[in-house]
Formats: C-alpha cells, sequence, structure tokens
C-alpha cells in the first residue's frame, strides 16, 4: 500500500510534535526540531496517551534505556532491533504508542548524553518505520481519525488510552541479531505476565491484558 506525500507529512509532524513535547516537559530542548503547525485533536490524543504510558513506565523505561549499551554509532541497530521484537506479535494502538513513548525516552538518554544529533535520528527512524510498517495497519483501521461514515477503533476515537495502551502493551525485548552489541542491550529484558495472572500465556487479542514488566 503506497504511501503518499501528504500521508508521510502527518506522520512527520505527529513524530516532531510527540517528541518535542514529550521532550520540553522534562526541560530538555530540542533545538533543531522543524517548525510545527498547531496541533491537531489527533495529535493531541497521542500525546495524551503518551503522557499516561510514559507516566505509568518512566522508571521501567528508564532502566530499559539505561541497559541499552549504545552508542552513536550503533544507535540505529539497537532502536530497529526493540521496534522489530515491539511488533513481532501484531500491531495494536498501544503498542505503537508504546514505540513513541520508547522513541522519547531514548531521545531523552541521548541528550542526557550530550548525543543531542541523535534525536534528529531517533525522529527520522520512527517517521520511517510509522510509514513503511504500521501505517497500512493504521490506514485498515480506520485510520488516525476515523471518518464521519467509518465504524471501528480509531486513535482519534479515545479520550483515554485504548483498552491495550498503556497499562496493557507488551514490549518484547529479546536478543534476535548476532551483533554482540545488540544482543547485549537487549538480553537482560523479557517480557513476564501480569502479577496475579492464572497462567503464564500472552493473548495476541487486542484486549489482552499485558504488562512491560522489566526482566531481573
Amino acid at each position: 500500500m503506497a504511501v503518499n506525500e501528504a500521508e508521510k507529512t502527518q506522520v512527520n509532524e505527529m513524530v516532531n510534535d510527540f517528541m518535542r513535547y514529550q521532550l520540553n516537559r522534562r526541560g530538555l530542548q530540542w533545538n533543531t526540531c522543524p517548525p510545527l503547525p498547531r496541533p491537531s485533536k489527533v495529535v493531541l490524543v497521542l500525546r495524551t496517551l503518551g503522557e499516561e504510558f510514559i507516566t505509568k513506565y518512566r522508571e521501567e523505561f528508564s532502566q530499559m534505556c539505561g541497559r541499552l549499551d549504545m552508542t552513536p554509532s550503533v544507535a540505529q541497530t539497537a532502536y530497529m532491533d526493540v521496534l522489530n521484537e515491539l511488533f513481532s506479535e501484531g500491531i495494536t494502538w498501544g503498542r505503537i504508542v508504546g514505540a513513541f513513548a520508547f522513541s522519547v525516552e531514548l531521545s531523552a538518554l541521548c541528550v542526557e548524553k550530550n548525543w543531542s544529533e541523535l534525536v534528529d535520528s531517533i525522529a527520522s527512524w520512527l517517521s520511517s518505520y510509522v510509514c513503511t510498517r504500521l501505517l497500512p495497519w493504521i490506514k485498515d483501521h480506520q485510520g488516525w481519525a476515523r471518518n464521519p461514515s467509518a465504524r471501528g477503533r480509531h486513535l482519534g476515537s479515545f479520550t483515554r488510552a485504548p483498552r491495550d495502551a498503556p497499562d496493557a502493551v507488551a514490549l518484547r525485548f529479546a536478543a534476535k541479531r548476532a551483533d554482540a552489541a545488540a544482543a547485549h542491550a537487549l538480553n537482560g529484558l523479557r517480557i513476564s505476565p501480569p502479577p496475579g495472572s492464572q497462567d503464564d500465556e500472552h493473548s495476541r487479542d487486542d484486549d489482552a491484558h499485558e504488562k512491560l514488566v522489566l526482566g531481573a
């Protein structure tokens, strides 16, 4: 399914707005962020969902990013490994929000390490990933915002997080590549079932109750 220029522009603006907004909230500046239009309803919804996700899992994200033995030379490999594993069992709105949230947390780490130039790269990688890997699914699920005659779930219909995001989204991290740096970064993280669950099986249904848990 081809992606047109208008769709690419929308994705770029959503990614850049989300990252700039979240970085600004923690007192970090993204000085090279491109100029942005006034935020749309969908952009505001994404801000809200991302804030809920990040607030709930900030400590886990901080520890997770700290474990990523990432340097500028291997940043793209490590980043793409995480996103590929995140969506390895399918796409949901929750996992899409999770990808945005992870990108912000990693960008914040880069700023703190004086690798600010990587923020531009992370935004570009996320935009490209959304356009090439996620947008076909998004368009098949009523798009970012539903048309008046359409039915079904879409990001713009949520006034709070979808049921699979953020408190039920599963971020799956595992070593899949031979690259030693990526393997070292990802091996220490695993997915565990929610406390009190009656079994260890994760449902692939959009309404499954999954948790982001930092592995021991």
